[in-house]
């Protein structure tokens, strides 16, 4: 088991893949931010210090930087 990922909740595990670290990630890694008290947004790492997320209804798609909001923890699951 790799863990899970609710996307319909934006409810996931941080427990997913293989933990990398900000020097090591990958295009199509896994940046994973908190509220405090779970895990609330994901985001897909694009390369050139970018990732991909959604941020609401409202805004749709964005591009964002990386480290917009502090990840707690940053997984590859494609390897």
């Amino acid at each position: 088991e790799i863990g899970w990922c609710d996307w319909s909740s934006d409810v996931c595990s941080s427990d997913l893949g293989r933990t990398v670290t900000e020097e090591t990630m990958q295009v199509g890694d896994l940046l994973f931010y908190s509220n405090g008290s779970r895990i609330n947004h994901v985001a897909i790492y694009i390369g050139d210090d970018k990732v991909v997320h959604s941020s609401n209804e409202r805004s749709g798609i964005k591009i964002s930087p990386w480290d917009y909001r502090t990840p707690v923890a940053i997984k590859n699951v494609l390897d």
